[in-house]
């Protein structure tokens, strides 16, 4: 420290020094028989003190004036470069929000897939946009939270299985840019509300109204119903004997709701995505379905709910954190699994089939007709080689004849 003060000021202190020795050694000249006298001393003292004051004010301001610039230049760089920080930090964020819309996008739009094979190409995309950019804007402990939830995907299975996976994903990244953690429930609930509140859901509680006073005014009277296979489990379900439709709920209740409103001798029609649209109609049972509300521990279950459980969870969805396993009990009364096509797109759960048109489509081509010579080959079959030896076609047929 000492070193670099000589050699940052030694001019100006060779110069001082310089001035003092050239004092003294004028000094030294005077013959002792010259020695002044006290006023001309004090005088000559006042002389040199004044001359000494002068050269070190000027020493001394010159050296505050250059510590001055520096601390400015050093308050101009610290400034620039915290001004250049926060410029880059903003592009980055800007950049990471954008990154984290482009992926979390791609992901909900899977949601409209209609075809597992194109669920496995959306899930490679996803992959190809996560090693792209997005690993590099993630801490490790989020790419740890990331890879845990993935590993639980089922790529296998439809959107609806897989929902409250993407529900952590989008958590995890928005709680990246936000710095804080929160519950992934309230996004699983914002999708579920707009699958409530889509079209024609709004008319629920009028057509269930009338659907309820024609119930109490004609026992006989049917409802048309479409219902829409969740995975294939559904499928093994029924090569197992085992017929009844069946939905899970993950901290909803609606469409156990619309569940509840269907009623013996109704009519389901099973729709299944992929292309092949409905595949099967079924008369409703009495009782008509079956609803299991999960409880916090399993122990918490007796034997015969335990039972229970291994029948109906076909999709294993209370061992996954589901709320509630609700089932409709019904007997097949026509089936076809190429598919019979479909005339309108419904992509929710359960709903009302309120469209004349789009059952007098559908009973037409379970009534067999205007099949094409793929299609003629899934009549009455589960697969290609099970057939269904039970099939109630008379109700069906009865059905028909009343359509008609």
């Amino acid at each position: 420290m000492i070193i670099f003060f000589f050699k940052k000021y030694g001019y100006l202190i060779a110069t001082v020094i310089g001035l003092l020795i050239l004092i003294c050694f004028l000094l030294l000249l005077i013959p002792e028989s010259q020695m002044p006298t006290i006023l001309q001393s004090s005088g000559l003292v006042a002389i040199i003190s004044a001359f000494l004051g002068v050269v070190m004010t000027v020493a001394v301001t010159a050296i505050l004036l250059e510590k001055q610039a520096e601390t400015q230049k050093e308050l101009l760089d610290k400034q620039s470069e915290t001004e250049s920080k926060k410029d880059k930090d903003m592009k980055i964020h800007e950049r990471k929000i954008h990154v984290f819309s482009a992926f979390t996008s791609k992901m909900w739009k899977m949601a409209d897939e209609a075809s597992i094979i194109e669920l496995k190409n959306k899930y490679e995309e996803l992959r190809s946009m996560c090693f792209g950019e997005l690993v590099f804007f993630l801490t490790q402990k989020e790419i740890e939270e990331l890879t845990a939830v993935i590993g639980e995907i089922d790529n296998t299975k439809p959107i609806d299985f897989n929902l409250k996976h993407f529900c952590k994903i989008t958590n995890i990244l928005q709680s990246s840019l936000e710095n804080k953690h929160e519950s992934e429930v309230y996004l699983q609930k914002l999708y579920n509300a707009f699958d409530r509140n889509s079209i024609g859901q709004q008319n629920d509680s009028k057509h269930t109204e009338i659907a309820n006073k024609a119930s109490n005014t004609n026992s006989s009277s049917v409802t048309f119903w479409h219902f829409n296979v969740w995975g294939e489990e559904q499928i093994t379900a029924f090569k197992n004997s085992k017929w009844f439709l069946s939905l899970i709920e993950y901290g909803e209740d609606w469409r156990t709701g619309l569940l509840k409103q269907v009623k013996p001798n109704d009519i389901v029609f099973l729709f299944k995505r992929g292309g092949t649209g409905y595949i099967g109609a079924f008369k409703v049972l009495d009782p008509p379905w079956k609803i299991i509300q999960a409880k916090e521990n399993y122990d918490d279950y007796n034997q015969e709910e335990k039972e229970e459980i291994a029948e109906y969870d076909i999709y294993e969805a209370i061992e996954d954190g589901a709320t509630l396993v609700s089932c409709i009990l019904v007997e097949p009364i026509a089936y076809n699994y190429k598919g019979v096509g479909y005339l309108t797109v419904r992509r929710r759960t359960i709903e009302r089939m309120n469209d004349p048109e789009a059952v007098k489509y559908l009973i037409e081509k379970f009534s067999n007709n205007s099949l094409n010579p793929e299609q003629k080959k899934g009549i009455g079959k589960l697969d290609e080689i099970t057939s269904i030896p039970n099939l109630n076609t008379d109700y069906f047929n009865r059905t028909l004849t009343k359509q008609n």
